[in-house]
């Protein structure tokens, strides 16, 4: 798949704004926000960092203790002197749910305490709340007028500088220690807007307001708070989990409080522009902002998708004209009336989301009985069940000049869903249109991010799932002209959080932010993608086993637990099964523990151009115990892990089973019970390996037979078996260039606690690789950082490459 305009590697860090919903962000690291850098000084007000700018007002003279945790300052509450902060009546409870972190200590004894709540002592629907009560910790939430508890026990993390959190929406409250799920809690309801105020250190009153009700004061220090009027994903929780652990010291090299599987158990999360990809790759993308993927200027003879159906669209009728109309300083397609471009495809499932930015022509308007004049976006050609995406058309009602918009399949009496848009003539919009197969609750038409009242509404169950053409850019009877930018269909379910995401990302990318409405997620800031670098940022990644993840489910398995298959995380289903006794998992080393294990696969063991990493700990370095990499026969390639006949006892190689050895290491630089990272690459009839990103490469030739397969654990599937513990192995079809091959290193070095193995000489001996970042092809200003305030550990000036 083309990469797209607009690659960088420029931002690294990570802004919680960035992250759709972020209502509150209070920070004691930064102190423009608390007003004082002075020990022992009174917090008068703190600021809130998010782009909302709120103020909280304190009463009782909370101070700053400086050096708190981590070197960082913290809010010190004392509950004797009944110190809190009060926000007023903002946050309140929505259908969307609601996300809190909070990070601080206190020693739970016997007395109630706030960490912070929109709520008051009775029961009101609409409430919320991070709050202790002797023994238990809880989330409180409020749907029914009857508030619901999700509570774990708080004793472990008495006087122990901690992250809580809690997040809710309908049906279940969950309440979150150090990232893991400690309490649950069944919360099904419709949340009432309330007038209460917000107060962080203390429980508002019956009547929602001040003075807070007593005994109820909180009694220790907050580092930072952060507040999303959403229940985020997995990821985008984890990723502020990540944030706030590493930063507050609850997460360190040495200090281990996330859960191992924890996305960012080892690493910091970074942060950068979100790619449509991210959620999954799109089934159709045509981005005419990519001339790569557009062959011809004045006639486009071919238009290529940049979804996993690479599917093109070639020359139909008349002659589409690329680079000469911009939009944002991006290139668009222009379709003059009466031209268009063809594709045929299969889309496999019913659920589909489209997305497109375009501007049309003025569509006439129509006052003739029976005379029907529209704008297609996507038309099929024939049959029915196939799709058509239409609008903006022909006026539904002349006084107004309202336009209609929808999606549906052919053969049907009208669109599955429909809805009346403001004119898109002679200006570019974003449109969504999303039909679900599971529910009409998830059928969504927006116009600019403005949902749009659905006139018809209906679930995906009619469209045409086998091969059929299509017509982009088309118009009837007359035919009108069009620029058309981008396109992308997602032939699945997606939520409403990854439609608000997509819609953010054109935007952003197509300058038509101002379009938006105010309370849209990514009005005043573009959607990122907060996860660190990864081994499938480099094209040819095509086997990923993960030992922290052996699954593919970001769930770790229990300790001696059977591992019967390893799953493939590159997206290639390369998994390996296991054939007779599989292997265990060692909850120690968050590992494969081999002793005698066979694992099976079918991806070629004949490379011409590859590049592996294997961590691996060795039980042994005799004769017969390390073949780490094998493969089904002779003439497979192999890597070996402890012991090689050439090298001896404590040496690595790569080897052509039974034919010969290729590059080869002296003896005795693996030590038994020590991890240790294995690169190995094969070009042009050479094999090079090396240990722990040395620049000592050894190495030797090849001599692969075609129709081998790979294998783990054994070579020839019968010997040599590998004794000890496979920590995670990646396989690239490509022969990595040096920059690349060291940034593999170093993120496998950092994960698995290696950088003191790595060279002085290493380019990330010193820090993790940062994620490689996908930018838009315009600078970007993230604007919403109230004046004064500085984001913490975050870069907002995005560069061009």
């Amino acid at each position: 798949m083309s990469r797209g305009v607009g690659f960088s590697k420029s931002i690294s860090g990570f802004d919680p704004r960035c992250i759709a919903g972020c209502q509150l962000w209070l920070d004691a690291a930064d102190s423009r926000a608390t007003g004082t850098s002075t020990n022992n000084a009174t917090v008068s007000t703190w600021l809130d960092k998010s782009a909302n700018a709120y103020s909280g007002t304190s009463s009782g003279s909370p101070t700053l203790v400086t050096g708190s945790q981590n070197g960082l300052p913290c809010v010190n509450f004392v509950a004797a002197s009944s110190q809190y902060f009060n926000f007023g009546n903002i946050i309140p409870l929505t259908t969307a749910g609601i996300t809190v972190f909070v990070v601080g200590k206190t020693t739970f004894g016997a007395s109630s305490q706030t960490l912070i709540a929109k709520s008051r002592n009775a029961g009101l629907n609409g409430r919320w709340g991070l709050l202790y009560e002797s023994p238990n910790l809880e989330f409180l939430i409020d749907v029914t007028g009857s508030g619901v508890l999700a509570t774990g026990s708080a004793t472990t993390y008495s006087g122990v500088f901690s992250l809580f959190g809690g997040a809710w929406s309908s049906p279940t409250a969950y309440l979150y220690v150090n990232g893991t799920q400690r309490g649950s809690v069944s919360a099904s309801g419709t949340p009432s807007s309330i007038s209460d105020s917000l107060f962080v250190g203390a429980y508002p009153s019956t009547t929602g307001s001040t003075p807070p009700t007593s005994g109820f004061y909180y009694n220790g220090t907050i580092g930072e708070i952060i507040v999303y009027n959403t229940r985020l994903l997995i990821s985008d929780r984890q990723a502020v989990e990540g944030y706030l652990a590493w930063k507050w010291g609850i997460q360190t090299k040495s200090t281990i409080n996330l859960v191992a599987g924890h996305s960012f158990y080892y690493l910091r999360p970074q942060t950068r522009i979100f790619q449509p990809s991210d959620i999954l790759t799109p089934f159709l993308w045509w981005d005419a902002a990519d001339t790569k993927t557009i062959v011809g200027t004045s006639a486009v003879t071919s238009w290529t998708s940049k979804g996993s159906s690479t599917t093109v669209a070639g020359s139909a009728v008349g002659s589409p004209v690329s680079g000469t109309y911009k939009q944002n300083g991006l290139n668009t397609i222009f379709f003059p009336a009466n031209s268009s471009l063809r594709y045929t495809v299969a889309q496999p499932n019913q659920a589909r989301a489209w997305f497109a930015v375009y501007q049309t022509a003025q569509v006439t308007l129509n006052t003739s009985p029976g005379l029907t004049q529209y704008y297609s976006l996507i038309n099929q050609t024939t049959g029915n069940g196939q799709q058509g995406i239409g609008g903006p058309g022909s006026p539904t009602n002349t006084a107004t000049a309202s336009y209609g918009l929808g999606m549906g399949a052919s053969g049907i009496a009208t669109y599955i869903n429909s809805a009346v848009a403001s004119n898109g003539a002679n200006v570019h919009s974003v449109y969504a249109l999303v039909n679900s197969a599971v529910s009409t609750n998830l059928n969504f038409v927006t116009q600019n991010g403005n949902s749009l009242t659905l006139n018809y509404n209906a679930l995906a169950t009619s469209y045409q799932t086998s091969s059929a053409t299509y017509t982009i850019g088309d118009g009837f009877p007359y035919g009108t002209f069009s620029y058309i930018a981008e396109i992308l269909c997602y032939n699945t379910e997606i939520t409403i959080q990854q439609r608000q995401q997509i819609e953010g990302y054109l935007a952003w990318k197509w300058g038509l932010t101002t379009s938006y409405p105010a309370e849209h997620p990514y009005k005043k800031l573009p959607p990122s993608s907060p996860i660190p670098f990864l081994p499938t940022n480099f094209t040819g990644c095509k086997i990923w086993l993960d030992g922290v993840d052996t699954a593919g489910t970001g769930t770790a398995p229990a300790n001696g637990a059977s591992v019967s298959s390893w799953v493939d995380k590159s997206g290639s289903s390369n998994n390996f099964t296991a054939s007779g006794t599989a292997a265990t998992y060692s909850g120690i080393y968050n590992a494969v523990s081999f002793n005698n294990s066979l694992y099976t696969s079918s991806y070629s063991a004949a490379p011409t151009t590859e590049t592996i990493f294997i961590v691996f700990n060795t039980s042994s370095t005799s004769s017969g115990t390390s073949s780490i990499v094998g493969g089904n026969t002779n003439g497979s390639r192999g890597i070996y892990g402890g012991y090689t006949q050439p090298g001896g006892s404590g040496s690595i190689g790569t080897v052509s089973s039974g034919i010969g050895w290729g590059a080869t290491s002296g003896a005795g630089i693996v030590t038994i019970g020590t991890t240790a990272l294995i690169t190995a690459q094969f070009n042009a009839g050479t094999s090079y390996i090396s240990l722990n990103g040395s620049l000592t490469i050894f190495t030797g030739g090849t001599s692969f037979t075609s129709l081998t397969v790979t294998y783990l654990g054994k070579e020839n599937g019968a010997n040599n078996a590998f004794s000890g513990y496979a920590m995670e192995i990646i396989f690239y079809n490509v022969y990595l260039s040096t920059a690349n091959r060291q940034k593999v290193e170093g993120y496998l070095a950092w994960k698995w606690n290696l950088t003191t193995l790595l060279p002085s000489t290493h380019p990330y001996k010193l820090y993790p690789p940062a994620q490689e970042s996908i930018e838009p092809a315009v600078p970007v200003t993230i604007p919403g950082t109230p004046t004064g305030l500085t984001a913490s550990n975050t870069t907002t000036t995005f560069n061009m490459s």
